[in-house]
């Protein structure tokens, strides 16, 4: 028995999950935040190196978050909301540049 690489994306023809529906609409709209600074795929100039070492800045701050404290709920499950979309989509991110060929060795 091989091992094989799992599709790109499933071959149901069913709707996304609610809760991850949900989270790509955060996802999007952090990504979008950011395109005036970076343009719609910025992050494609990017090495996967450069991008884990961002996603590692990331995940501190979404841990930073957990351990913060809100003065109403609905601004700390923002602010989660936020942190963990940063995080995945750095992930997302180190998907594509590596997808696309455009990993490279870090300076030094």
């Amino acid at each position: 028995m091989t091992d094989s690489i799992p599709p790109a994306a499933p071959r149901h023809k069913s709707a996304l999950r609610k809760p991850l529906a949900r989270f790509v609409g955060v996802m999007e709209y952090r990504l979008r935040q950011h395109d005036d600074d970076r343009g719609r795929r910025g992050w494609s100039k990017d090495s996967a190196f450069d991008l884990v070492r961002r996603l590692k800045e990331e995940l501190l701050e979404l841990e930073a978050g957990l351990i913060g404290d809100a003065a109403f709920v609905g601004e700390y499950v923002e602010r989660i909301e936020n942190e963990a979309a940063d995080v995945a989509n750095f992930a997302m991110m180190i998907a594509d540049v590596t997808r696309l060929g455009a990993t490279r060795r870090p300076n030094g």
